[in-house]
């Protein structure tokens, strides 16, 4: 399914015009995770924003020992909003659960893209805050 089509339903982009989800829809790369596999680790640095086209997503805290399931993402959720909104860590970890399908958001991208159009940004940054 194009990232077009799996954006123009989601809040974050509720805001943008149909040109601006065009042009942010440019910007995702399709990955698929196995089961097992980490999206991110808690404590590394923010580098995608990403969306669940299909299978299921862990976030967890805890980096040894027991960590905590503290939700399990289904298709249409997404993962790492806040390297939208800024620079900190991780404070969880994300994990494929089954065979997982996602359209991703490099920061860097964003950003550049963000810089083009201050207030496509602030779109965004809202709709980042209301997930």
């Amino acid at each position: 399914m194009p990232a077009a089509e799996i954006l123009r339903s989601h809040t974050l982009v509720r805001r943008l015009s149909p040109v601006e989800i065009e042009r942010f829809a440019s910007l995702a790369t399709e990955k698929m995770y196995t089961a097992g596999a980490f999206i991110f680790r808690e404590s590394q640095p923010r580098r995608v924003f990403g969306i669940l086209v299909r299978g299921q997503i862990s976030i967890r805290k805890g980096l040894r020992g027991n960590p905590k399931v503290l939700a399990v993402l289904t298709e249409g959720e997404t993962y790492g909003e806040g390297t939208l909104l800024d620079d900190y860590p991780h404070s969880t970890s994300a994990i494929a659960v089954e065979d997982s399908i996602v359209i991703e958001f490099e920061r860097e991208a964003v950003f550049n893209l963000l810089r083009e159009s201050p207030e496509m940004h602030s779109k965004l940054v809202i709709g980042a805050a209301q997930i």
